[in-house]
């Protein structure tokens, strides 16, 4: 439990404190649990230690400290053998119960949180059994009328649950487990309104979605963060609600931000899981949206709580990146072709896609790779299509012999210890092959894709989707590193 700490320290230094609780005392009667049990605090979507408690004599277990605890979403572990959720808003409270049935047993004192928490999950669980029930019933009917009947429990099952969830947050709106599981909940849809000839918006309904998705979160509660709903929320809007545009997503996303206050840990996990969550994307452009959040957040001193170390790490992929951000034009560059006499220009090169190619003769994708891009080729040269190969080895012997056994009809570049180029700093070029897709005008249109990917997307912008097959299979993209 304590490894998990250690892979998040660093989201936690010079953390703003809220609405913490002092001196709290924590009593815990399970029969069948013994020896060790840990207390553990969300924090996003994972969980991390917070304390220990060992059992006494008459098997109780006490967490008791003289420190101050945030609220939020916890949980008591003893690994490999207990696991349960717990609310932390109160400073003391008593749980008893037994490791036969945890959840159904469960009795609580002195904690109207975990009270409501309870009947919740013990309604939840219940229900659930009772849909799943209904359901297999469903899928074995063969009768319409009966589906029809079932289909009807299901939905009645369902608002049971609503139901009971909008009650406990109406008679207790100020209970962290009522602000949880509002979080929780989808926002209620008006019916779209006609438009002047009587028919009806489209988009009205996605457009209130979006920009009603947050109503449901007290974005002022730094204690929802200490649930998993907080990140799932995060997720989806960011995945799937807003436009999948780089420019839209970092809009949107300090539109977003500019509600949080700046010195809560909601505003702090926020930023951090944007930033995170861009930086690892596979999805093509979607690194502009991580150099947006550095500059905007890290760089300018907003993200109070990463250090100067941490700044600088990131100053540094921020400046290898930017160059070459989609839509941007292509950095120049100008190498020596295979004779070493004759210097090349990318910018030189006329044709309607260009596509610029790093590779390195002895490595082994590149290897899978470059025959692939070579049927590409010589399928689309006709349609406008060049290639400007730039050889990474700088000793340049391997090179020219692989160019020339395998016949590499398009324009290869490359430099030489004797006159090294910066292409690999001004490309952020730290492994092979690397793929570039230029238009006209050279601005970089593809990038961060393996050449079956680039296959496809050339047919595309050709329009010539169904009448070539350059017989790749789904399987081969898997042998290219890009």
């Amino acid at each position: 439990m304590k490894k998990l700490l250690l892979g998040f320290l660093s989201l936690f230094i010079g953390a703003t404190v809220f609405g913490q609780l002092s001196n709290y005392k924590y009593t815990f009667k399970i029969q069948g649990a013994k020896d060790t049990i840990f207390l553990a605090n969300y924090f996003g979507k994972q969980l991390y230690y917070n304390d220990t408690a060992v059992a006494d004599k008459n098997g109780t277990f006490i967490f008791s400290k003289k420190r101050s605890i945030k609220p939020g979403k916890f949980a008591i572990v003893q690994p490999g053998k207990m696991y349960f959720e717990l609310i932390i808003n109160e400073a003391e409270f008593t749980f008893k119960g037994d490791t036969s049935n945890l959840i159904g047993n469960m009795q609580v004192e002195n904690s109207l949180e975990n009270q409501l928490f309870y009947q919740y999950i013990k309604l939840i669980n219940n229900k659930k059994t009772e849909i799943e029930a209904l359901n297999k019933k469903y899928q074995a009917s063969k009768s319409e009328k009966e589906k029809k009947k079932l289909s009807d429990e299901i939905t009645a099952k369902n608002k049971e649950v609503i139901d009971f969830q909008k009650k406990m947050i109406a008679d207790h709106p100020t209970a962290l487990i009522s602000e949880i599981v509002k979080m929780s909940m989808d926002i209620e849809i008006p019916e779209p309104p006609k438009n002047e000839d009587g028919s009806i918006d489209s988009t009205f309904q996605y457009y209130y979605y979006r920009d009603h998705y947050w109503d449901n979160t007290n974005l002022n509660n730094d204690a929802l963060v200490r649930d998993p709903s907080y990140i799932k929320k995060l997720e989806t809007y960011f995945d799937k609600v807003v436009l999948q545009h780089p420019d839209t997503i970092s809009r949107y996303a300090d539109k977003y931000i500019s509600q949080l206050d700046p010195e809560s840990e909601m505003f702090k996990i926020t930023v951090n899981w944007l930033i995170n969550h861009y930086s690892r994307s596979k999805i093509m452009g979607m690194d502009a949206v991580y150099i947006h959040m550095a500059k905007n957040y890290y760089m300018t001193g907003r993200a109070y709580w990463a250090d100067s170390a941490t700044v600088a790490k990131l100053t540094e992929k921020v400046i290898a990146a930017s160059p070459t951000l989609i839509g941007k034009k292509a950095p120049a560059i100008t190498l020596f072709d295979t004779t070493g006499n004759r210097l090349v220009s990318l910018y030189s090169v006329k044709a309607k896609y260009t596509v610029l190619y790093f590779w390195d003769s002895t490595c082994g994708h590149c290897k899978k790779a470059t025959p692939k891009l070579k049927k590409i080729y010589e399928e689309l040269h006709k349609y406008g299509v060049e290639v400007y190969a730039v050889g990474g080895e700088l000793e340049t012997d391997s090179w020219k012999k692989y160019i020339k056994k395998n016949e590499l009809p398009w324009i290869n570049v490359s430099d030489t210890p004797e006159r090294p180029n910066g292409f690999r700093t001004v490309y952020d070029i730290f492994a092979y092959p690397k793929v570039f897709l230029l238009d006209e005008d050279k601005k970089i249109i593809a990038k961060q894709i393996g050449v079956v990917q680039l296959g496809d997307i050339l047919l595309d912008k050709l329009k010539l989707k169904g009448q070539i097959d350059f017989g790749f299979e789904p399987a081969d993209e898997d042998d290219e590193a890009h």
